[in-house]
């Protein structure tokens, strides 16, 4: 947005500040090196006001240090240093700036005490891009030694741990430019607060041929010649700073000087890492770290929440406290929200719902068919009735794994049945130690082989069938249909996953046709082949031989042939033969004999 100065007419003097004093500096004579402690700088004395600078808006002091950083004077608080965090005791020196005047002054560290620190650079810019921190460990006995299991939340940006270090991605556009960060290892709790200097053009216009310079925290920009009367001027703005006091200079010496609202929002940042999850009616502390809008630890805090019920606050050090919070008893989003000095931070807190303490499973719409797609669902419950959502089950069918994704309330399963159906097979789930058992009715595929055997005897004979789908699995016999021409069907079973039946003969029937048919397209047929029926008059023909000895020597052999018919009348068979004998007596005598039998 651009920016106007107006120029008023005034008395030009000397354009340069007119020296009353010498610049004095007051400081601490020794710091905590825990960066995170600020200490004011009281800077008095010094040059006059510039020519043009009003008493409502006088020039402020800003500071520069070396291990460590600074912070700006803004609404009417003295300027200020927080020493970086130091594993032994060193030396912070600074020079102190105001209205062209420097002033050196130098304050001692020492290390902290046993808590968790991170080392931050002294600047941090917006345009950087990544900041990494090194974090240690300060133990009972001042011996410092690198975090090891780190656990971080940030208040803005994204934080990656590697090792004993942290790189904070820092957000870009219009986000906060003061982070606050909670460090873990182990039960050791710290905090680090890093503001981030803003840099940007402000586009300003003045008088043509003016001169502009811009003073930003006490530290000047420019100057800059307008020629044409607009400037784009390049700044850098420190966190918490939303004003700049823009100076110019006509061709004749006029001076004004005008407040200029940079248009920046001024809020603190705050984060929350809960010391477990939060659950729904259960107690969980919450561990807070609240930062100003300058860059600095907060130094009390109100904290509120809209739905559930927080504990009295416990400071843990600087910036950095505790709040015991009760949830609710359904999952939802609470707001939380930190006020530290009137400035007030928001914060979501995720209510999640309790382990699950109920699984209902609901059984697969229509027929379960060995190989085929199929979809169910089920709904997780904790204790307290909520649908649990933000747990993985565990889904299996027989040795296979399977996907539950959760939909609304509950979770839906979707995948495909088992091929082979060699055991009886159940729906099985099991998330955060809860079993569910529900049994399936898996139907074999439609038959694709049918194996056909047939035991023939007299007049009848045994046939075994056997069907199997795709898979191999077998079908239900009872699916199979028989169909005879010739014969007729005396005793069917149908167990063990076959079918056994008895056929009769039709009773002047030599041969049968046996169809087994699964459907229109399938069917498996077998001929049959059968005894004579009792009734039928047959054809016979027989013959026999005798002889005997008399001490080896061969008496009285004999030999003959036999033709008849035979025929049954019911139980009783008749039969005739008539033959022809032949005979050798032991005379040598031959002779031939008719018989019937």
């Amino acid at each position: 947005m651009t920016r106007y100065l107006a120029t008023a007419v005034l008395v030009a003097c000397a354009s340069s500040a007119a020296w009353a004093d010498e610049l004095r500096v007051s400081a601490p004579s020794t710091l905590v090196g825990d960066g995170r402690t600020p200490a004011s700088i009281e800077v008095t004395g010094g040059p006059d006001r510039f020519e043009g600078e009003r008493k409502n808006n006088p020039a402020r002091p800003h500071l520069e240090c070396t291990n460590g950083r600074t912070l700006p004077a803004v609404g009417g608080r003295p300027p200020a240093v927080i020493p970086s965090a130091t594993r032994a005791a060193t030396e912070m020196s600074c020079t102190a700036h105001l209205r062209g005047a420097s002033k050196g002054f130098k304050v001692a560290v020492a290390p902290p005490p046993a808590g968790l620190y991170a080392v931050i650079p002294s600047t941090v810019r917006a345009d950087g891009g990544k900041v990494e921190l090194e974090v240690f460990v300060m133990d009972a006995n001042r011996r410092a030694r690198p975090a090891r299991g780190l656990r971080v939340a940030t208040s803005s940006g994204s934080a990656r741990v590697r090792g004993s270090r942290v790189v904070l991605t820092l957000p870009k556009g219009n986000a906060p430019r003061t982070i606050a960060l909670l460090l873990r290892e182990q039960a050791s709790l710290g905090a680090a607060f890093i503001a981030v200097a803003g840099v940007t053009k402000v586009p300003v216009k003045t008088r043509r041929g003016a001169t502009l310079t811009l003073r930003i925290a006490g530290r000047e920009f420019g100057p800059w010649p307008a020629p044409t009367g607009k400037v784009e001027a390049p700044i850098v703005v420190p966190a918490g700073v939303g004003q700049a006091t823009a100076r110019a200079v006509s061709k004749s010496g006029f001076v004004n000087e005008k407040p200029i609202d940079l248009r920046i929002p001024s809020f603190p940042s705050a984060v929350v890492l809960p010391e477990s999850a939060v659950v729904v009616g259960t107690t969980t502390k919450l561990r807070l770290a609240v930062a100003t809008p300058r860059g600095e630890p907060g130094r009390q805090l109100d904290a509120r929440v809209d739905q559930g019920k927080l504990g009295p606050s416990r400071q843990l050090g600087q910036g950095l406290w505790e709040i015991d919070y009760r949830a609710p008893d359904n999952p939802t989003t609470a707001n939380l929200e930190i006020d530290s000095g009137g400035q007030v931070a928001r914060i979501e807190l995720a209510v999640r719902a309790g382990k699950v303490a109920k699984i209902e499973l609901q059984s697969p719409p229509g027929a379960l068919v060995a190989g085929a797609a199929f979809e169910t669902r089920m709904q997780l419950s904790d204790s307290l009735g909520n649908p649990v959502t933000n747990v993985e089950p565990v889904v299996r069918i027989g040795d296979r794994r399977y996907r539950a994704t959760a939909d609304g309330s509950g979770f839906a399963i979707v995948g495909q049945l088992p091929q082979r159906l060699d055991r009886e097979l159940s729906l099985e789930v099991e998330a955060d130690g809860r079993r569910q058992t529900r049994p399936l009715a898996i139907e074999p595929a439609p038959v694709a082989t049918i194996e056909l055997k047939v035991t023939p005897f007299e007049r009848d004979a045994r046939v075994r069938i056997v069907s199997r789908d795709r898979f191999g699995n077998p079908t239900d016999p009872r699916l199979l249909k028989l169909e005879l021409d010739g014969a007729s069907l005396s005793l069917r079973s149908n167990r063990d996953g076959e079918a056994r039946a008895v056929i009769v003969a039709d009773r002047q029937a030599r041969t049968a046709l046996l169809r087994v048919r699964a459907s229109s397209a399938l069917a498996v047929e077998r001929r049959v082949e059968f005894g004579p029926p009792a009734s039928a008059l047959l054809l016979g023909a027989r013959a026999h031989g005798s002889l005997s000895s008399n001490l080896g020597e061969l008496v009285s052999p004999r030999a003959g042939v036999e033709a008849g018919l035979r025929r049954g009348l019911g139980p009783v068979e008749l039969a005739l033969f008539i033959g022809l004998q032949a005979a050798r007596a032991s005379n040598d005598a031959e002779g031939v004999s008719y018989t019937v039998s």
